[in-house]
């Protein structure tokens, strides 16, 4: 899977709760994962919005890594939750899609979200937390011209601080 076509980006639904939550599992360890009532909610929200990723046909399937296992016949390779007053709150991507574009296709989506589509008005600059370790995650949101704002100590807990990066519109 290497190309934008290969990915279909659509908007989250509660009846994709049980997808969004097997790569939440995946993906975060078990400190940084939202229960089931927290993704209910998010999906649910008028304030926030959800975008998931999945392969455009079952022959892109055949690309993943043997790593990821899909929890339905219709398998999600990642998602991407954002406030529509531009916040990023959480972008996951199963362990065996990673490396294919899945998180950039989902960034850019959800920029368009934020500062071309529907929740444009409200959101002024677009901000995120990630850990400092987390050298995929900040190549790619640097890529996208995010900067570092600030560092915030117990972000992530106690002794797990993170960056606040923040890309103006």
């Amino acid at each position: 899977m290497s190309s934008k076509e290969d990915i279909n980006i659509n908007q989250g639904l509660s009846s994709d709760l049980q997808c969004i939550h097997a790569i939440d599992e995946a993906t975060f360890i078990q400190a940084d994962r939202w229960a089931d009532g927290i993704w209910a909610g998010v999906l649910n929200s008028e304030e926030s919005h959800v975008l998931v990723a999945s392969a455009a046909s079952a022959a892109d399937i055949d690309t993943l890594s043997s790593e990821y296992t899909a929890p339905t016949t219709a398998p999600f390779l990642g998602f991407i939750a954002f406030e529509r007053g531009g916040k990023i709150v959480k972008l996951g991507v199963a362990p065996g899609a990673r490396r294919q574009g899945i998180g950039r296709a989902l960034l850019n989506a959800a920029l368009q979200v934020l500062q071309k589509g529907m929740f444009r008005k409200f959101a002024l600059a677009v901000s995120l937390h990630v850990e400092p370790t987390n050298a995929p995650a900040l190549q790619l949101y640097t890529a996208h011209g995010f900067k570092k704002d600030a560092v915030v100590e117990n972000y992530y807990g106690r002794g797990r601080q993170a960056w606040r990066l923040l890309l103006e519109n």
